[in-house]
């Protein structure tokens, strides 16, 4: 922030008709290089402490992300597929660690480089500065617009990224019985690359809306340019400036362009993260459909009995697997379940250990 308001003190330096004193030369230049060192350790410290908040908040959310995951019922996991489980717990909490380290640096840096330029250009000369502030309201709208469809765009770019991944997942998985078919290979193939290409239909449109991003906020900086250019002569003209002021006041709108694209560059990335932390938190905050019931092991005699129960998987409702199953067993008494293929033997073990709630 101070390297604009040297550059100013230079031109003034050099411009004046009684001469450069070079000790004072030497003086202005030593600051310089006070403040580049004092920026360099204070970038360095900054970095590092976002970098590693960012590791510390991913690495607590994948924690709590997998004893989300450990504390629902068995029928959430036969709707929800494994890689889209696994998704969510490494890609998407990757992607809030890119917006939680780096780029909420970068985005505190570019806001307060962004405020404290226009304050010094405020102070530097108020008519020029409201000259150049022409385009911000154009800017804030289209910055408002663009990260809401970006916002869309990024969730179904992380849903199929998420489907690709358990396409992979599954196939890879069952690869026995992919092969035991004839065209197994090629239709898995088939699914894969139309998932593969409906992700990188949504990248295509994402890169769009960043060159768009990028291409009117250059313009647009442009235009502010040139008006501080012209109008900025005209006050040196009239006195109401210095020509070391103007060249300030040129690198501070250097400046607070280069803050605007910066802010604009990780847009993305945190319309990525608002994405990913609206399906993780969908995650933390689901209560299990079944309640964690406990029977006190003072009242256990061995004794199973089912009166009426009926049961049908959550994937399959239309679909009873239990009708009305009645039966006894008594404590040391073996009792065989006997039937045929999708009887219920399973269903029926399965609820004994509450994998299930009957219905």
């Amino acid at each position: 922030m101070l390297l604009p308001y040297y550059g100013g003190r230079f031109v003034e330096m050099v411009g004046r008709q009684e001469g450069v004193s070079m000790d004072a030369l030497n003086q202005v230049t030593a600051e310089i290089l006070v403040v580049a060192v004092a920026s360099s350790l204070t970038s360095m410290i900054r970095g590092a402490l976002f970098v590693l908040a960012g590791e510390r908040i991913v690495c607590e959310l994948r924690k709590q992300v997998f004893r989300a995951l450990l504390r629902q019922e068995i029928a959430f996991f036969d709707v929800q597929t494994t890689g889209a489980l696994v998704s969510r717990l490494t890609n998407d909490t990757g992607t809030l660690q890119n917006a939680a380290s780096s780029n909420i640096s970068i985005f505190l840096r570019s806001s307060a480089s962004l405020l404290l330029s226009v304050l010094v250009m405020l102070v530097t000369s108020w008519k020029l500065t409201l000259a150049m502030l022409v385009t911000v309201p154009v800017v804030s709208i289209l910055a408002v617009f663009m990260s809401q469809i970006s916002q869309r765009v990024s969730k179904k770019y992380q849903d199929e990224t998420a489907e690709v991944g358990n396409l992979a997942s599954e196939t890879f998985g069952n690869l026995r019985t992919v092969r035991a078919f004839s065209s197994g290979e090629k239709l898995m193939d088939k699914k894969y690359c139309a998932a593969s290409d409906l992700v990188y239909r949504y990248g295509r449109q994402r890169s769009m809306i960043y060159g768009a991003w990028s291409g009117v906020v250059g313009m647009l900086f442009f235009v502010a340019f040139t008006i501080v250019l012209r109008y900025g002569a005209t006050l040196v003209h009239e006195g109401e400036m210095t020509s070391g002021q103007l060249i300030s006041f040129v690198l501070y709108t250097v400046s607070l362009s280069g803050s605007v694209a910066m802010l604009g560059s990780i847009m993305p990335s945190f319309a990525s993260a608002i994405g990913a932390t609206v399906k993780i938190f969908e995650i933390i905050d689901r209560e299990p459909a079944q309640s964690e019931g406990q029977v006190d092991p003072g009242d256990c005699r061995g004794k199973v009995e089912f009166q009426g129960v009926s049961f049908a998987y959550v994937t399959r409702p239309d679909q009873q697997v239990l009708k009305k199953v009645s039966f006894t067993a008594e404590p040391n008494q073996v009792v065989a379940l006997v039937g045929q293929s999708g009887s219920g033997k399973s269903s029926c073990v399965s609820l004994l250990q509450r994998l299930y709630d009957c219905q």
